[in-house]
């Protein structure tokens, strides 16, 4: 209906129903409304999280999306003997990583007490389309969680 704007759980939409993406559509409404744009929405990579335990977090394709098309490859890593993990005798951990013909990081799921973290670490090199050889120049804090996730990107 013209005139009448809405934000989270109310729309009809692929994306998550979830509070941080109703905040980035209320951003995006005072953008319009300020005329500081006329663009339609345009999405980020969203990441969402299951609070079990341990934790399961996801952004952009999903590991078990991307094993059905061949448009995608995905790797798995098991943090059993991940030094950092095991200081925290954390056994039941790891990541999925997705990425696209082009070797693009496109998506991931990780598992563990950190997976939260983790995912919010590749959210971002996953809208910034940033490139292997690029997260090759990174250099983390050794031991973090950072450190560990990302050499297997």
């Amino acid at each position: 209906m013209p005139g009448v704007y809405a934000t989270g759980d109310i729309l009809n939409k692929p994306q998550p129903k979830i509070t941080p993406v109703a905040i980035f559509e209320s951003q995006y409404l005072a953008h319009l409304f300020t005329k500081e744009t006329s663009d339609a929405i345009d999405y980020p990579a969203i990441a969402y999280t299951v609070f079990t335990s341990p934790r399961i977090a996801t952004v952009g394709v999903s590991a078990a999306e991307a094993e059905e098309s061949d448009q995608y490859t995905v790797e798995h890593f098991d943090y059993q003997n991940d030094w950092f993990r095991q200081v925290g005798n954390e056994v039941h951990a790891g990541v999925s990583v997705v990425f696209d013909r082009d070797h693009q990081l496109v998506g991931a799921t990780s598992v563990g007490n950190d997976a939260v973290e983790t995912i919010n670490g590749l959210t971002d090199l996953i809208e910034a389309k940033t490139t292997h050889e690029q997260v090759e120049r990174l250099i983390y804090i050794f031991p973090s969680i950072a450190h560990s996730y990302m050499r297997k990107v």
